[in-house]
């Protein structure tokens, strides 16, 4: 699998939200919210390794937007994603002698 081509639309999405995050404009951010919102979209796949830093972004600008039931709810959504990671990781004996 080459990222690059497979999760091009997430990516640039990413990009651009990191981007317009940067500003203290209004307008600006909730493009950013936007971009986010694309590049966590479940339409670019379940395998997509721009999801998770996506919605860190999401809850961080939503945050700083003053939106607060936005952010907790991504929060709440980065929560459960962990947790399904950590289940799906319990029984794996091999991450024992890490």
């Amino acid at each position: 699998m080459r990222i690059a081509q497979d999760h091009l639309g997430a990516y640039l999405a990413s990009q651009a939200g990191v981007a317009y995050g940067q500003s203290l404009n209004r307008e600006d951010l909730l493009k950013a919210i936007t971009s986010f919102e694309r590049a966590a979209s479940p339409a670019n796949g379940t395998n997509n390794p721009y999801r998770i830093p996506a919605l860190e972004n999401l809850a961080l600008t939503a945050d700083r937007l003053g939106d607060k039931a936005r952010a907790t709810k991504v929060y709440g959504e980065l929560f459960a994603l962990s947790k399904q990671s950590l289940d799906a990781k319990k029984d794996d004996a091999s991450l024992e002698k890490r």
